[in-house]
């Protein structure tokens, strides 16, 4: 019986359609270009290149340009304006609400920063309904799709494994969970991932929103 919800965050928690979504990216994009002295469309054909080898754009830069100013990509990335990028979800605090009521614990992991994730639950009004927020700081930047990354939420939320639903859009940092033996939920709204390859442990589930997740009790 599942009695957790472990969440991602961006495009999980609000649609891929968001502009955030491409404020983000833009962003990434352009800390890339001004670290490396590079014009933006280098940037971002090396980023797209190099990023699927790691968790993410910043352990990239890390292990293969030896980047070092974490807290400088960070704000770059999630500035305080990035807020405004966002767009009202009808109906889903009410959801998450819902959750709640039901006895379901949540908490967010995330390869992005806490204080990015705490903006992001404070405009939708559901920041109290989390009992935490495990970051990229938290895994020491190696974040989703490592085991640890997962262990670690599990044992700092007293979360029992067979019990605990994780839910993400990334199909890599979904793969990962499985391929701990775990439950989880692909969030893939326009049906992008189909053909893409996961591991055959675990309990895989498609959902389109979060609101299909009330199919869970």
């Amino acid at each position: 019986m599942i009695k957790n919800f472990l969440f991602d965050l961006d495009n999980t928690i609000y649609p891929s359609s968001s502009k955030i979504n491409e404020g983000i990216d833009l962003r990434m994009i352009e800390a890339v270009s001004d670290f490396l002295h590079v014009d933006m469309e280098t940037a971002k054909q090396m980023r797209h290149e190099k990023k699927k080898n790691y968790s993410s754009t910043l352990e990239w830069l890390m292990k293969e340009q030896n980047f070092t100013d974490i807290d400088w990509y960070l704000r770059k990335v999630h500035p305080e304006s990035e807020v405004d990028e966002l767009s009202p979800v009808p109906g889903l605090k009410e959801l998450f609400e819902s959750f709640a009521q039901a006895g379901i614990s949540m908490s967010i992991l995330t390869n992005g920063p806490d204080f990015h994730a705490q903006r992001v639950l404070e405009y939708y009004g559901i920041e109290k309904l989390f009992s935490s927020i495990h970051d990229i700081k938290e895994n020491n930047m190696h974040g989703k799709p490592y085991a640890n990354a997962y262990f670690e939420a599990l044992e700092k939320e007293n979360y029992k494994f067979d019990e605990t639903l994780f839910i993400d859009d990334y199909p890599k940092y979904v793969a990962g969970y499985l391929e701990l033996g775990g439950k989880a939920v692909l969030i893939d709204r326009e049906g992008r991932f189909s053909d893409f390859q996961f591991p055959e442990k675990g309990e895989l589930y498609r959902m389109k929103s979060v609101f299909e997740l009330k199919n869970f009790f």
